[in-house]
């Protein structure tokens, strides 16, 4: 029998975060392939919700621990993830499965692929609502595409907790991930004390959405119109995916012959960089910057492919996401809006993550 959730949603106004997808300044004398469509889509894929950010009431946290509670009962809670194939998504939902193997036996995960589209994430969600489980757990890719699903799952009495991307759903839905402007700002940052004036720069982005544009956002903020001589040549969009990077990259590679470094929004996307500079001889001549903090991503911060991963605590991200919808299916209080560490990982300290990565199961060392 559907258990009936009695719980009151927390009314908030959003701090104001300037999400406006911004290409490049005239400061510099950057040029970009980023086209005018792709430009609109970003735009309008901009998540509502991070654009109002907390002002008054309710700020949002930035715990360091997971939060745990005991389920008052045997919870069925379905996980809409991503994309199996992508290692990232894959990191996650191992994550999940095995806290609540240990936090949470009682409970029930049901874990389903969304394969990184819109069509089969909704048919998911619509599954689980036909289902009648107690809560959902959405790693939506798109602000827009699943907001009438996740009502249609509000109606029917499911709670709806959202990782890694917001939905514009008027902040009805709970909210773990990292800080993706935050995560874009310390690439930036760090890459700004070590680009020499005047080098030549390209920027391989994700879905054109909040992750992405925030991610772009941060760098814009820290690094672009910081560093007015920096040079960003090129910027294109590769989906998150390792393949269209490579082909990115492997054009790059060709076009600008200066090009010295190459900034990726993610992990997946820049072993794609890192395998056009292995087929051209330039590991090393140009560097790589990433962000996740994957097992993949560690490993080539390791071996001298990648610079630096601004690193994602996703361990703790599946574990307060959990005890979120728990949290909520008790009735007890919880943080609705939650953001994650994002520390910068290099040669100076790669080896601590590896072992992380080496414990939780995602590498053999």
């Amino acid at each position: 029998m559907k258990k009936i959730l009695n719980y009151t949603l927390i009314s908030l106004i959003i701090l104001s975060v300037v999400l406006s997808f911004s290409l490049v300044s005239c400061k510099t004398a950057a040029t970009t392939e980023t086209t005018a469509a792709e430009t609109t889509a970003a735009q309008a894929g901009s998540s509502d919700i991070m654009a109002r950010f907390v002002a008054e009431e309710i700020k949002p946290s930035y715990p360091t621990e997971k939060n745990p509670t005991t389920a008052k009962e045997d919870y069925v809670v379905g996980l809409v993830a991503y994309y199996f194939a992508d290692n990232y998504c894959k990191w996650l939902m191992n994550e999940f499965q095995k806290y609540q193997k240990e936090q949470y036996p009682n409970i029930t995960l049901k874990v389903v692929d969304g394969q990184g589209a819109v069509e089969p994430t909704i048919a998911v969600i619509e599954q689980f609502i036909t289902e009648q489980v107690d809560a959902i757990i959405l790693q939506p890719f798109d602000s827009n595409a699943f907001v009438p699903s996740v009502q249609k799952a509000l109606a029917a009495g499911i709670p709806i907790i959202n990782t890694n991307v917001p939905i514009n759903d008027e902040g009805t839905t709970a909210f773990v991930s990292s800080d993706f402007y935050r995560e874009g700002y310390a690439q930036g940052e760090y890459m700004g004390k070590i680009i020499e004036d005047g080098a030549e720069i390209a920027i391989v982005k994700g879905e054109p959405a909040d992750a992405s544009n925030n991610r772009r956002k941060g760098v814009e903020d820290s690094l672009i119109t910081k560093r007015t001589d920096v040079k960003l040549v090129s910027e294109q969009i590769a989906h998150w995916r390792k393949e269209e990077a490579l082909k990115i990259a492997e054009d790059w590679v060709l076009k600008f012959p200066n090009l010295k470094y190459i900034l990726s929004q993610s992990d997946e996307m820049a072993m794609g960089v890192v395998e056009a500079l292995r087929g051209a001889n330039k590991i090393g001549e140009i560097q790589v910057a990433a962000i996740d903090g994957s097992a993949q991503g560690c490993v080539a911060v390791d071996k001298g492919e990648i610079l630096v991963d601004i690193g994602s605590n996703v361990p703790l991200m599946a574990q307060l996401s959990l005890d979120v919808a728990i949290r909520i299916l008790n009735g007890e209080s919880f943080d609705k809006f939650i953001y994650l560490p994002t520390p910068a990982i290099d040669k100076s300290n790669v080896a601590e993550y590896l072992q992380m990565h080496k414990d939780a199961g995602n590498l053999e060392l």
